[in-house]
């Protein structure tokens, strides 16, 4: 039989630090884009643009939190919104690119730290470490 590790494996860890590195990445990047954010929020109103853009980082905050405390319902969640924002990222990227490399180059930065920290949370010893939080409950 196998035993628990109840210690949080490195990968763990540096997967929690990529994923706020890239949740810091998403705070100050549209300060840097600001130009580009005023003529998307001139559709909208900013207080709505604020207060959507604050609950998002409110909750991914959150979930890096609980992936932080082994909730594996949380790694699972962080995945389905992940996958899903880079089907139209490709584009997204092109435009980006042409406004400004630098802004084009954090979002690859930040999609890669968050690829990269799924990657150390869905394969061994991540993925075992989370597995046996559902062993121990």
């Amino acid at each position: 039989m196998e035993t628990l590790n109840l210690q949080k494996p490195i990968e763990i860890q540096r997967a929690v630090n990529c994923l706020w590195a890239s949740l810091a990445i998403g705070l100050i990047r549209p300060f840097m884009d600001w130009q580009h954010i005023q003529q998307i929020s001139s559709q909208t109103s900013a207080a709505f643009t604020l207060f959507v853009s604050l609950a998002v980082i409110a909750v991914v905050a959150w979930l890096i939190y609980k992936i932080s405390k082994r909730k594996n319902w949380a790694r699972i969640t962080y995945l389905v919104p992940t996958l899903l924002g880079s089907v139209p990222y490709v584009p997204m990227l092109v435009t980006e690119f042409k406004r400004s490399p630098f802004i084009g180059g954090l979002s690859v930065l930040q999609l890669s730290l968050q690829i990269f920290a799924l990657w150390l949370l869905f394969t061994k010893p991540g993925s075992t470490w989370f597995k046996q939080a559902n062993v121990a409950a």
